[in-house]
């Protein structure tokens, strides 16, 4: 009974209260997220446009990650301030998330590079196509966007993907997407790529080391499937 009570009274208390007295693993995402859009709209509380924003993304905070600009300030009681303040805090996110994986970060282990990149591309609508650029030493030198496009299968060519590797001195390349439906089976488009990718490295002695494909939690490896390439 005590515990219920307790319940009650923390709930009935503002999210900024309740942080600073019980800690911020307590509230709900609802709450962390009001403690940041700071006030309401009309006679919404924080909390509740926060609800109310969490509801178009079938209540899943990670599904935020994906909105621009743009698409925050559509959103009833979201102006300048908040979509750009909501921006920062989904692009700190992304960026603690692959400092988190970053630690012996390696081309040789595609588990650690889906890792890395997983949270910048699962939450995507569009599908974006990355070229990862590694020295001698198997270090990130660069990576880079090469397309983002619709849900349908990005146009990229070795050539595209050779003059980028060629210019900034690559020595080992890898290449990278997402697939909007979550479901990282390669299609014959990508395998067709990967293919004439790897032909193309080993001409000019830049192996394609592995094409990775990222699903929602979840990753298709050319290399783990014995597919891939040097």
């Amino acid at each position: 009974m005590n515990t219920l009570i307790q319940h009650r009274k923390m709930t009935a208390v503002d999210p900024y209260t309740r942080c600073e007295t019980y800690g911020p693993t307590v509230l709900t995402d609802a709450e962390l997220l009001a403690i940041i859009l700071r006030t309401g709209y009309g006679k919404m509380d924080a909390v509740a446009l926060a609800k109310e924003l969490l509801a178009t993304r079938e209540n899943r905070l990670g599904r935020l990650l994906s909105l621009d600009y743009h698409e925050f300030k559509e959103f009833p009681g979201i102006g300048r301030v908040k979509a750009i303040e909501l921006m920062a805090l989904m692009e700190l996110s992304k960026r603690i998330a692959r400092e988190s994986h970053s630690d012996g970060f390696c081309m040789n282990r595609p588990a650690t590079i889906a890792a890395y990149y997983m949270e910048q591309l699962r939450h995507q609508q569009n599908e974006q196509f990355l070229l990862c650029l590694f020295d001698s030493q198997y270090h990130l030198m660069e990576d880079i966007v090469l397309s983002s496009g619709t849900a349908q299968t990005t146009s990229i060519t070795p050539r595209e993907i050779f003059s980028y590797a060629l210019r900034h001195h690559a020595v080992y390349i890898v290449m990278l997407h997402n697939h909007p439906s979550g479901i990282c089976t390669p299609s014959e488009a990508d395998r067709e790529l990967t293919r004439d990718v790897a032909a193309s490295g080993e001409l000019l002695h830049v192996p394609l080391v592995d094409h990775i494909i990222i699903g929602d939690q979840t990753y298709f490896s050319f290399k783990e499937e014995g597919l891939a390439l040097c």
